[in-house]
C-alpha cells in the first residue's frame, strides 16, 4: 500500500481496520520505519512524490496580504532598566533596599 498508492501510515491503518485487522497507526509507522519506507522520498527510487504544489491565486489585488506582527516591549534609554538610573523611582527602590540604622528609635519601633 505504501509503495503502490503512497499512502501515509494513518490511511494504511484505516484500510487495515476496515478489513478486520485491528492495528494502530503507531504500529504501522514502526513497521514502515523498519522496512525503510517511513520517508516519502524513500518510496520511489527516483525520489518522485505524489504531492503537487498548489497555485495560489488571489481573487483581487491585496486579497492575500499576510502581515506578521511582533510585539516589542518598550525599553527605556537607561540600559534596559525599568526606570532611569537617576529617576525618583530608582532612588526610592535603592532607599528601600538599604538597612535601617540600629540606633534609630523610630525605625526600631516600626520593625518590632
Amino acid at each position: 500500500m505504501r509503495r503502490d498508492q503512497k499512502w501515509p501510515a494513518s490511511r494504511i491503518a484505516f484500510e487495515l481496520n476496515e478489513t478486520g485487522a485491528a492495528i494502530s497507526r503507531r504500529t504501522v509507522t514502526r513497521v514502515l520505519a523498519q522496512l525503510g519506507l517511513n520517508r516519502r522520498r524513500l518510496i520511489d527510487p527516483d525520489g518522485d512524490s505524489n504531492r503537487t504544489p498548489l497555485v495560489i491565486v488571489a481573487k483581487r489585488l491585496g486579497h492575500m496580504v499576510h502581515v506578521d506582527v511582533k510585539k516589542v516591549g518598550r525599553i527605556p534609554d537607561a540600559a534596559g532598566r525599568a526606570h532611569g538610573c537617576d529617576s525618583s523611582q530608582a532612588r526610592a527602590a535603592a532607599r528601600s533596599k538599604t538597612k535601617a540604622k540600629t540606633g534609630d528609635v523610630t525605625t526600631a519601633s516600626k520593625r518590632g
